[in-house]
């Protein structure tokens, strides 16, 4: 019998892989795991379901400890305590902005690992990532938020109301929820509100700007790549033709040097006989 399985290294082996290789080594783990007598293991192993694009470069910030996803979560309870203490609008809104931040930053290091595995994340991508980044930084460490390692598709934030009253630990009380009549107030939560607003349209107005950016900058690549190409297809093509002309060359070098030996030999033929005339 094989010797037994660590669960639980093993499937963060699997899902720190590259996403070409997932299918493949989810069987080949759950064979060693049937073989060493574990059925239960086997069986969960082969019920991994295979990351998105999106999923696998946060499995692998998590799984590596990135200082990215830690600022993420930091960043996300920090905010969401200033929000169930009624802190000032101000306090509240330099947080958001600390947690925009951090989730900004991640998005780039998790761009670059998608890069890296020929994956180049395309404007769509970038927005599941900021999403899930989001939706991380809105849970937190407190359950019931998702557990990165093991993800196999991208999160949707929480809304607002949600992010209110998740606990900041499994242990903290119960949020009371606020009346009905409490989003008329003018208080802290309102001018939050107000603000948020106003830096999801700013953002949403740059977003807008940067995209047909990033579009054109593909376009730019891919003629650029389908040049190179052709470029190189003419050097193979010039490259040949010039190794006919050498070949060629060489061929009729060899011609003249025989004419050249005949024409010797003859003449010094036509010495002969005129000398013995």
């Amino acid at each position: 019998m094989s010797p037994e399985l660590d669960l639980e290294a093993e499937l963060d082996r699997l899902y720190a892989a590259p996403p070409g290789d997932f299918v493949g080594l989810r069987g080949d783990l759950a064979k060693q795991a049937r073989l060493a007598g574990q059925r239960e293991a086997a069986a969960q192993i082969k019920a991994r379901r295979k990351p998105s694009p999106t999923a696998w470069a946060v499995n692998c910030l998590a799984l590596r400890e990135d200082p990215h996803l830690e600022e993420i979560l930091a960043s996300g309870d920090h905010l969401k305590k200033l929000i169930q203490d009624g802190a000032s609008a101000d306090a509240q809104l330099g947080a958001g902005a600390r947690r925009r931040a951090a989730i900004e930053a991640a998005v780039i290091v998790a761009s670059d690992l998608l890069r890296e595995q020929a994956l180049p994340p395309t404007p769509a991508t970038l927005r599941r990532l900021a999403k899930t980044f989001e939706a991380m930084a809105a849970f937190g460490r407190a359950p019931p938020g998702p557990a990165p390692g093991r993800m196999f598709d991208e999160l949707d934030p929480p809304g607002f109301e949600v992010l209110a009253t998740v606990p900041l630990t499994p242990a903290a009380k119960p949020v009371a929820v606020a009346s009905p009549r409490s989003p008329r107030s003018s208080g802290p939560a309102k001018a939050l509100l107000e603000g948020l607003r106003s830096e999801l349209s700013s953002a949403e107005a740059a977003l807008s700007q940067v995209l047909p950016k990033i579009e054109a900058a593909e376009v730019e690549i891919a003629d650029a790549k389908g040049s190179v190409k052709q470029a190189q297809r003419d050097l193979t093509k010039s490259e040949a033709r010039l190794k006919r002309a050498n070949e060629a060359l060489e061929k009729a070098r060899r011609k003249l040097a025989v004419r050249e030996t005949e024409v010797e030999e003859r003449t010094r033929a036509l010495e002969r006989a005129t000398e013995g005339d």
